[in-house]
Order: structure tokens, then sequence, then C-alpha cells
């Protein structure tokens, strides 16, 4: 199996750092796959769940978005906020979800409230998403 490095970090932290053979991201209106010797890459990641596989099995990270770097020896992605599923507190993601779809169904709310309101229930489900694919 070929493998290339993969760092991927948010400004407080690096979330994971070590060989992939596969990266599976959403970026523009789809999902791309990146495998050593992809052509060099530069491009914005949505806030879904990044996949990573390497020898040892796949990991499942929750993204709030941010940008991936692709070099043919190297991957970079720098997330604005990541957790890997098998570290996600469940319990915390779920009251986060119900919170935010709570006030999203009061009527009058501001527009930047809304999308502010929006980002927090994809993060939740982003991060709920996760967990359940690590198997959580």
């Amino acid at each position: 199996m070929n493998l290339v490095p993969l760092d991927l970090v948010t400004p407080d932290r690096t979330v994971y750092e070590g060989p992939m053979h596969l990266l599976v991201a959403r970026i523009g209106d789809g999902e791309i796959g990146i495998m050593p010797g992809h052509s060099p890459l530069v491009s914005p990641v949505k806030p879904g769940v990044v996949k990573v596989t390497n020898e040892e099995g796949s990991m499942y990270f929750a993204v709030s978005g941010g940008f991936i770097d692709v070099l043919t020896d190297h991957v970079t992605v720098l997330a604005d906020t990541a957790e890997r599923g098998d570290e996600v507190d469940i319990e915390r993601a779920k009251s986060a979800l119900e919170k935010a779809e709570r006030r999203l169904s009061e009527s009058q709310l501001e527009s930047s409230e809304r999308e502010e309101l929006q980002r927090a229930a994809t993060r939740a489900k982003n991060r709920l998403q996760a967990a359940q694919l690590s198997g959580r």
C-alpha cells in the first residue's frame, strides 16, 4: 500500500499526523479522493466528515471547513476546527444540535443569527456522523 504523510491541523492543535493511503473530503459541490501521487491541488474544504485510510484502517474527522494543500509527496488539511470521531463527546454534540434546532424553530431571528445557528447545527451533525462512522 502506497502511503503519503498527512497533517490535519487546526489553529489550536495537530489533530492527526501520520501516513495515509486515501483521504476523502467535501470540496466544491462534491467529494474528492486524494491518494499518493495525486496532482498538486489547493482547495477549500467544506464542513463535513473527512475520511482518512491507512494501513491500520479508516479514521473519521468532523471538520468545520478549511483548506487542503496536496503535493505529490505530502497532504495538509488546515481546518478551522477538527475532531476525531472516536473523541467526540456524543452527549455534548446531541445537546448542541437540540439547542440549535430549538432556536431555529423560533420565527423571529435575524438572518445572521439564523445562519450562525445553522452552522452550529451542521457542526453538531458532522460530529455525530464522525462518531457513528468511528463505531461509537
